[in-house]
């Protein structure tokens, strides 16, 4: 083992099997590892290590770790568990603790999948679409428009001046119309 000293007061270890180990005056420990691998300690706590294949990952005091692909890929997991992975088309994934997937595209659209197996896909347009296991389909557009598709086919949609029109599986129509409203005039006496 040899031991150098600088005269800045930085402090570096060879080590026989050819780990490098620096130690800097303001605590930032270096350890440079004979496969390329280089880990820095600093005194606050971060931990950045490089791997030769371009991979950088960084551990921060407060348990979130983010890794750097050398695609470009940066995943991020939070001290929570959550895992935040952002791809070079500039799609972000995130699946939380609860098993919840939310996927960002770049195009606007935001896909969420609930562990209950609800879908739910927000597009650019602002139009909403619910999804649930069991096959019912609810879609609310930006005007207010709500349409449900039921299980059985069955198709209600609510126009936002209340009008509900149904559509059965066998194709029957109903339209149903909000009550005129009755105002009441006063009497003269």
């Amino acid at each position: 083992m040899v031991i150098k000293k600088k005269p800045n007061g930085t402090k570096i270890t060879l080590h026989p099997n050819g780990r490098q180990v620096t130690i800097r005056p303001n605590g930032t420990k270096i350890v440079s590892k004979p496969n390329g691998q280089k880990i820095t300690t600093r005194p606050d706590g971060l931990v950045i290590s490089q791997d030769p294949d371009g991979t950088k990952t960084t551990r921060h005091p407060n348990g979130r770790l983010v890794t750097e692909l050398p695609d470009g890929t940066k995943e991020v997991l939070r001290a929570d568990g959550t895992k935040i992975t952002t791809l070079t088309n500039g799609r972000v994934d995130t699946v939380k603790p609860d098993g919840t997937t939310i996927t960002q595209f770049p195009n606007g659209r935001k896909v969420t999948t609930k562990p209950n197996g609800v879908k739910i896909v927000l597009r650019k347009n602002g139009v909403k679409v619910t999804s649930f296991p069991n096959g019912k389909k609810v879609t609310l557009r930006p005007d207010g428009t709500k349409i449900v598709l039921r299980q059985n086919g069955a198709k209600v949609t609510t126009r936002p001046d209340g009008t509900v029109v149904t559509i059965k599986p066998n194709c029957t129509k109903i339209v149903r119309r909000p009550a005129p409203e009755v105002v009441e005039q006063p009497q003269p006496v």
